[in-house]
């Protein structure tokens, strides 16, 4: 399958790092009760965090305050938008529907380089926003404001993940998530804008079985907000634990 990589140019999330950044006086925490530590420098590290992981997710999705976790049905993000290759973009009140179905497939952590990678899989993902456009897809003008469905279907989703470690007021070390790259495909893509054109009906319904028709090349275009916007919501609910709880407790060193 031709992976779509999400490289937006702009991009901007509402985002609970900023605040969980400014809370670096604020006391540590213990590691959530549903997440189990690995050793860092076990051989086995991989499959032990993807274990880990598949076990936590369910209480994950739950939600939980006390680390900054929001629920995830639907998983809500104020705002996000991509302006690139001619084409502008912007999803406010965004709800993505499906995040509780996911499978997580893989870890890959590199402690050197402060990296890490983890695989997805959603068997379906709804999104659900307040969209503005104005540019091109493809050859056709796209330009408008309103109601969007956008519906994907088996959707593999790669995050890697860039972080730092910062040393906050107590002394400790806390990672800190600092980009966060998304890959993504999808088997089958459903959009529906409603109101383009300023509502113009015979237009708008053209130009939406237009879209649909082309959908793995409109994919490419506006498959990068939602899959960056995913990217975002995992960093912000990673970073609302991480920033929070001292590096020494996320792993056995």
């Amino acid at each position: 399958m031709a992976y779509v990589t999400a490289t937006a140019t702009a991009t901007r999330v509402c985002a609970v790092l900023a605040a969980a950044v400014a809370c670096a006086a604020a006391a540590a925490l213990p590691l959530p009760s549903y997440i189990k530590p690995c050793k860092i420098n076990d051989p086995g590290l991989n499959e032990c965090s993807l274990k880990n992981g598949r076990e936590a997710i369910p209480s994950i999705l739950k939600g939980d305050p006390k680390y900054r976790v929001p629920s995830m049905e639907p998983l809500v993000i104020s705002e996000v938008s991509v302006a690139d290759r001619g084409l502008n973009i912007t999803l406010r009140n965004v709800r993505l529907h499906g995040i509780t179905d996911i499978e997580f497939r893989s870890s890959v952590f590199d402690s050197k380089g402060k990296k890490f990678e983890w695989d997805f899989f959603l068997p379906r993902l709804q999104v659900l926003a307040d969209y503005q456009v104005d540019g091109k897809i493809l050859v056709l003008p796209l330009k408008g404001s309103g109601p969007a469905n956008i519906t994907l279907l088996d959707v593999p989703l790669a995050l890697k993940f860039e972080y730092e470690l910062v040393k906050k007021e107590d002394g400790k070390e806390y990672l800190n998530p600092t980009r966060a790259t998304p890959t993504f495909d999808t088997s089958r893509t459903y959009i529906q804008l409603d109101n383009l054109f300023n509502g113009d009906k015979l237009l708008g319904d053209n130009t939406n079985m237009f879209l649909n028709e082309n959908w793995r090349e409109v994919t490419t275009d506006v498959g990068p907000v939602i899959a960056q916007a995913i990217a975002e919501a995992v960093r912000q609910i990673l970073s609302g634990i991480a920033l929070q709880v001292p590096y020494e407790q996320l792993f056995i060193l």
